[in-house]
């Protein structure tokens, strides 16, 4: 008996005419000027359905980069969908949205809590302007916003986040232990010559700091020739003063490449019996798991 030729689902049909709809509207940008095809893109914000969404047309603003920053400069003050044109300058950073410093400035500093305010701090800091981003600690409501910004870039930014922890003020210590603390997501990769930076956080006064700084040392955006310092520094960690950067560097020891575990198993082997429990969790997690690859 023949059997029946497949037949694509519904939702699977509904991708592929998505997709060609997609190219289709992107063939209809590329004719456009440059200056024609950002407003377009940007007029996109906050559409959810469509050839190009929002998130889409973000994307293709980033990759424009500066021929995009006067559209997004004209829209940045939108009550709506403001936010989203200062996310995407944040994202083009430097030097690319270099234009924008003006405007960015005024928003971070001017404007009231609002997701634009926020964005805006963080495209400073991505054009590396963070002494006026430090500076905003002293605006009423802003820190928050400063501490997402200075957490956004580090490890460059560590020796900012330390002197703003020397204040001792709660009002700043909470919303930087927040932004720093782990598992919180990552919108900006580090910088490939940020690793000197890294290093120094891991030697901070500060544990949130350390604990920021050891999940950066093995960073894939580093040269490969840093990975030996880099196992050096976890070894050092591995007796930190701070149960949670040991848990960390158990963590990270164990994702080391594969002429370093040796190394990263001797440097667990005494961790699994740190008088933590998870840290001892960790490190045996980790010790099982170079155990089986090496």
């Amino acid at each position: 008996m023949k059997k029946p030729a497949p037949t694509s689902s519904p939702r699977a049909g509904s991708r592929a005419a998505l997709a060609l709809a997609e190219a289709a509207e992107d063939q209809r940008l590329a004719t456009l000027p440059t200056d024609a095809r950002a407003r377009a893109l940007v007029a996109r914000f906050g559409v959810f359905e469509g050839p190009i969404t929002s998130e889409a047309a973000v994307k293709r603003l980033v990759a424009m980069g500066a021929a995009a920053v006067p559209a997004l400069l004209a829209h940045l003050d939108d009550p709506s969908t403001g936010w989203q044109a200062a996310f995407t300058l944040a994202h083009i950073g430097a030097p690319g949205a270099a234009e924008a410093t003006p405007a960015l400035r005024f928003h971070a500093s001017h404007q009231p809590d609002t997701p634009a305010s926020m964005w805006s701090t963080q495209g400073l800091a991505r054009l590396g302007l963070l002494d006026e981003v430090a500076a905003l600690l002293d605006a009423p409501s802003k820190a928050h916003h400063v501490a997402l910004a200075l957490a956004a870039v580090t490890p460059v930014s560590f020796p900012w986040i330390e002197r703003a922890l020397d204040r001792g003020d709660p009002e700043i210590d909470a919303p930087m232990a927040s932004a720093l603390v782990p598992g919180r997501g990552r919108f900006f990769d580090p910088a490939p010559d940020g690793f000197a930076a890294a290093v120094g956080g891991c030697r901070s006064p500060h544990a949130i700091v350390r604990m920021a700084a050891v999940l950066l040392l093995m960073s894939p955006a580093y040269p490969k020739a840093t990975r030996p310092l880099a196992l050096a520094e976890l070894q050092r960690l591995a007796t930190d003063a701070s149960s949670e950067v040991r848990r960390l560097t158990a963590l990270s020891l164990g994702r080391v490449g594969k002429a370093a575990v040796p190394a990263a198993l001797a440097a667990l082997a005494p961790m699994r019996d740190d008088p933590v429990e998870n840290v001892r969790s960790s490190a045996r997690s980790s010790y099982a798991k170079l155990s089986g690859a090496s």
